[in-house]
C-alpha cells in the first residue's frame, strides 16, 4: 500500500481524528463517546508479516488502553483521501509507564511500512481506571493523574524529606510543578526528572531525582539566606509566604536572580514586593536567568517563523552582554533587542504561576496527608 512518509518527533500528545482527515472525522463520529483516541510513537518493530508486534510509546495516558482493541492509522490524513481501507486492525496487549504492545492481526502493512510511518493513531476503549478524580485548591486544577504518579513515590519522598529536613508535601509540590509525576520527563533546556534540579542522565532515575531536588531546595535556602544577609536582609523578616516563594523562586531562577530582585524592590521600599514584575524583571536582566527562546511567540506573535533562530540568537547574544551590569528595564531596552527585554519580563511574570501551583499541590497533600 501506498503511505506517506514522515518522522514523528518524541512529543506525544492525545489527538481526536478531526485533527487528520475527513475519513478519520467520520470514524470518530461513529464511534461510541467512551472511546479515546491516542497518538503514540512506534519504538520498536517485532515479528515480520502477520505477527507483527509494535511496541508502542503511549506516554502517560497508556494505562487506559489495556485489554482493548480498535484501529491504527498510518500515514498522514491525505492517505484516506486515496485509499479508505488503509487501516489496519490491533490488539493492546500489555500496558506499561512508557510501553504499550500492539499486536497487528489483519492488514497488508509489513515492517517496513511501520518504519517509514513511525506513528499510529489508535482507537481504543478505555477499560481500566482513568486517574483519580481531579479537584480545585487555591484556585488551581488538581490533576488526578499527576496525583496518582506522585503516590507511587510516597515513601521515599517522606524518607528523604525526613532526612534532608525539608518539606515533604513541599517536594511533592514541586514534583507536581516541575514534571508532572513523570520521573523520565527531559524539559528543553537539558533539565531531568521528577525534580528537575539538574540535567544529570542519573536523575531520570525517580529515587535519585528526589533525593538532588530535595537537597538543591535546602541548598538554595541557604545561599538565599547568605546572600541578602550581605545586603543587610535577613531572610526570616520577610513574611512567611514571601519567604517561601523566595526559596521556591531561588530553586526555579537562582538565588542571585532573587537575591537582587529583593534588594530592588527593598530600595523601592518593600523587600515583600521582589516577586513584582517590575524587580523580578531587573534581577533576570542582571543575572540573565530567562530564555527568549521560551518568550518568543508571546513577544513576538507576528514575527515569521522562517526569521525565529536569527532573532533568539541575537537575543542571547544581547541577554550574555549585559549580565552584571545592573541595568534598569529602561536602560536595557537602549540596549538590546525588543525581544531580549521581553524575554525577561516573560520569565518575571509567569515565575508566580509556577510557584501558585507548587503550593496549591502543597495544600492539598497537607489536607490529605495529615
Amino acid at each position: 500500500m501506498r503511505l506517506p512518509t514522515f518522522v514523528l518527533g518524541l512529543t506525544v500528545a492525545l489527538a481526536t481524528l478531526s485533527t487528520y482527515g475527513p475519513h478519520e472525522a467520520a470514524a470518530q463520529r461513529e464511534a461510541p463517546s467512551s472511546f479515546r483516541y491516542l497518538q503514540a510513537r512506534i519504538i520498536r518493530i517485532e515479528g515480520k508479516g502477520d505477527a507483527i508486534r509494535l511496541v508502542l510509546d503511549a506516554g502517560r495516558a497508556a494505562g487506559v488502553f489495556e485489554g482493548s482493541t480498535g484501529l491504527v492509522y498510518v500515514g498522514q490524513g491525505a492517505a484516506f483521501l486515496e485509499d479508505g481501507d488503509e487501516k489496519i486492525r490491533f490488539e493492546v496487549k500489555k500496558v506499561g509507564e512508557r510501553e504499550s504492545e500492539a499486536i497487528v492481526f489483519q492488514g497488508d502493512a509489513d515492517a517496513d511500512d511501520f518504519k517509514s510511518n513511525p506513528r499510529v493513531v489508535l482507537r481504543a476503549q478505555p477499560v481500566a481506571p482513568r486517574c483519580s478524580a481531579s479537584t480545585t485548591v487555591d484556585g488551581e486544577r488538581i490533576d488526578g493523574c499527576v496525583l496518582d504518579r506522585i503516590k507511587k513515590w510516597d515513601a521515599v519522598i517522606d524518607r528523604v524529606a525526613a532526612e534532608k529536613g525539608v518539606d515533604k508535601n513541599l517536594v511533592r509540590g514541586v514534583i507536581a510543578a516541575e514534571s508532572g509525576g513523570d520521573e523520565k520527563e527531559v524539559s528543553p533546556s537539558g533539565y531531568k526528572g521528577l525534580m528537575q534540579s539538574s540535567r544529570n542522565a542519573s536523575d531520570l532515575d525517580g529515587k535519585t531525582s528526589i533525593e538532588s531536588g530535595s537537597q538543591n531546595l535546602k541548598d538554595k535556602e541557604k545561599a538565599l539566606r547568605i546572600r541578602l544577609t550581605g545586603e543587610a536582609i535577613d531572610l526570616d523578616s520577610l513574611t512567611p509566604d514571601s519567604k517561601l516563594d523566595a526559596i521556591l523562586a531561588a530553586y526555579n531562577a537562582g538565588q542571585v536572580s532573587v537575591h537582587y530582585a529583593v534588594k530592588y524592590a527593598a530600595a523601592a521600599g518593600d523587600k515583600n514586593r521582589w516577586a513584582d514584575v517590575g524587580p523580578f524583571t531587573r534581577a533576570v536582566l542582571n543575572t540573565g536567568a530567562y530564555n527568549a527562546k521560551a518568550a518568543f511567540s508571546t513577544c513576538l506573535p507576528n514575527a515569521p517563523k522562517a526569521d525565529m533562530a536569527k532573532l533568539v540568537a541575537e537575543a542571547e547574544a544581547a541577554r550574555r552582554s549585559i549580565v552584571g551590569k545592573d541595568l534598569t528595564e529602561a536602560q536595557a531596552a537602549a540596549k538590546v533587542p525588543a525581544l531580549t527585554v521581553c524575554a525577561a519580563k516573560f520569565k518575571a511574570t509567569h515565575s508566580p504561576r509556577y510557584r501558585k501551583r507548587i503550593n496549591a499541590y502543597r495544600h492539598y497533600f497537607e489536607q490529605t496527608k495529615k
